[in-house]
């Protein structure tokens, strides 16, 4: 499963607000970016780290479901949509993996993690 197809699959059972941010009067009327337009803050959904991209999607949605069903609600709120995020780990011992012909591909993982911020919420912007 893509990215892609991951956020579809869970999008489509909710309704969708883009808009990112609470106005906050302690704020001079600025918007705090931490809270949702309907005033809840945004929660961090990660896939835990994959090798790939559909792994890490498919963990992703996984992670996503688990916090919708505890949360319940059928608004979503997006602040940063799924992001693939890959980071590449070094062996600490280089030298003696080179010598060993099992170890030598395993001088280097590269792994991600799927990456997003948002809120499933039973109220709309503005409502109560």
């Amino acid at each position: 499963m893509t990215l892609d197809e991951a956020i579809a699959a869970f999008e489509k059972d909710f309704t969708v607000v883009s808009v990112a941010g609470f106005p906050d009067v302690d704020l001079d009327g600025r918007f705090d970016m931490d809270r949702a337009p309907s005033g809840a803050r945004y929660v961090e959904v990660r896939s835990g780290w994959f090798e790939s991209e559909d792994e890490g999607a498919e963990g992703w949605l996984r992670e996503a479901w688990r916090y919708a069903e505890d949360r319940g609600g059928s608004v979503l709120y997006w602040r940063e949509q799924p992001t693939w995020h890959s980071a590449e780990f070094i062996a600490v011992n280089q030298a003696a993996l080179l010598n060993d012909r099992v170890l030598r591909s395993a001088i280097s993982l590269r792994l991600g993690v799927v990456y997003s911020r948002l809120l499933v919420s039973q109220k709309s912007a503005g409502k109560g």
